[in-house]
């Protein structure tokens, strides 16, 4: 099972914003198609309290937190998945379902050098 947990209505309850911190850290530069230089944790607090999107959400399993998933204002798509839960279809099912919640036609804004999300995209369309 899966669910998505508003980051913006649970940012206090479920550490939201130290746990997207994490996994920012785990981006490699070929996979961040927003930053260049890692933001000091004042910057990204600042960032997430802005409400940066239309919708941000933790992707969260029985087991726990696999990652994060966002729809900007432009309807791009974001998906971020934790180095453990990589590779058991977590990311296909996070973006299932944010279709449902957000249906209507969505864009991934990729970085070119990221071949893996490239592939992941456009296998979902």
């Amino acid at each position: 099972m899966i669910e998505l947990h508003d980051v913006y209505a649970d940012m206090k309850h479920t550490n939201a914003i130290a746990r997207l911190y994490g996994w920012l850290e785990q981006r490699t530069p070929e996979l961040s198609i927003s930053h260049r230089n890692m933001p000091t944790m004042k910057q990204h607090t600042n960032f997430v309290l802005g409400r940066p999107y239309r919708a941000w959400y933790l992707i969260v399993l029985d087991e726990g937190y696999a990652g994060n998933v966002y729809l900007t204002n432009q309807r791009e798509v974001g998906i971020h998945i934790d180095e453990t839960y990589r590779g058991r279809g977590v990311g296909s099912r996070a973006l299932n379902r944010l279709r449902e919640i957000h249906p209507g036609p969505m864009l991934a804004n990729i970085n070119p050098e990221n071949e893996h999300s490239i592939a992941f995209f456009k296998k979902h369309g």
